[in-house]
């Protein structure tokens, strides 16, 4: 009877092991089937995000181009020449450019 007793023990050991090794395992493969997952979605923002990034740097660069222009466009406008040439167009070919009074020349 000792001996039916001890086979009866490890006999339900041995399901409880199995159950508890097919537990294991279901746990682990969901670990990496989820790590997995998690790794690629990771990846796939880091991707978009480097995009962005070299999206704005273009924008950057485009934008600086344009700020250069509206500068060199400024300064056109604001040229004395400029202005004397608006001056006859609108006033008349009678304007001339002379100096302010007041204005001591070395």
């Amino acid at each position: 009877m000792i001996f039916k007793n001890s086979k009866r023990k490890t006999k339900a050991k041995n399901v409880l092991n199995k159950g508890s090794n097919i537990l294991f395992t279901i746990g682990f493969s969901s670990f990496v089937f989820i790590g997995g997952f998690v790794y690629l979605f990771l990846l796939q923002q880091t991707k978009s995000m480097t995009k962005s990034k070299e999206n704005n740097k273009v924008l950057i660069a485009q934008l600086k181009m344009k700020t250069d222009q509206l500068l060199e466009e400024y300064d056109f406008l604001n040229s004395n020449e400029n202005i004397l040439r608006l001056a006859r167009k609108y006033y008349g070919k009678n304007v001339k450019q002379v100096p302010p009074k007041g204005v001591i020349y070395h």
